[in-house]
């Protein structure tokens, strides 16, 4: 006499790996982006399964003091964590990090930003890394050179050679 069955076997997942960054820790931005402008992508992966793999993103709040906002909508929703004292905001989900207000690279030409990777496991693992923005000044071209001098005359002999030094002038700009 046999019997056979089907058995069907389900492995649950530990959560033993944390999240690994794996996006760039230095990055550069012009002081002429506009507020709301996408900054940077951070992205962390996380070799476990489900919400053990699923990664969030976050400021570390010893970066300065936090604020925090949410939408919310019959369509969507969304929340993001932001500080302060930064011009920066991060999206929970997609790491994307924003710029929420105006840069300045005369006033401050650098930001390193402590970001946090957590995985919704149970217990939640975490990794931190440091981002570093670093801004540069677009200098639009606005002004025309001046010439020191209003009039130039110079002569030359017609037997000169090609490149013959003839003369000099001088302009500044206030760019």
């Amino acid at each position: 006499l046999t019997s056979s069955a089907n058995i069907d076997i389900n492995v649950a997942d530990v959560n033993d790996n944390a999240p690994v960054f794996v996006s760039p820790r230095k990055i550069l931005v012009h002081d002429d982006f506009f507020v709301g402008s996408l900054v940077t992508m951070v992205r962390a992966v996380d070799l476990d399964f489900r919400e053990n793999g699923t990664v969030e993103y976050y400021f570390a709040e010893d970066n300065f003091v936090a604020t925090s906002s949410s939408t919310s909508s019959s369509t969507s929703s969304s929340s993001s964590s932001s500080f302060s004292l930064l011009p920066f905001s991060i999206h929970p989900q997609t790491g994307a990090i924003n710029l929420t207000s105006e840069l300045n690279a005369l006033r401050r030409s650098s930001y390193m930003i402590e970001i946090i990777a957590t995985d919704l496991g149970k217990p939640k693992l975490a990794k931190r890394t440091n981002l570093t923005i670093d801004v540069r000044s677009f200098n639009w071209n606005l002004n025309p050179p001046i010439f020191k001098e209003r009039y130039a005359n110079f002569s030359v002999r017609e037997n000169k050679p090609p490149g013959t030094f003839v003369g000099k002038v001088s302009a500044t700009d206030d760019d």
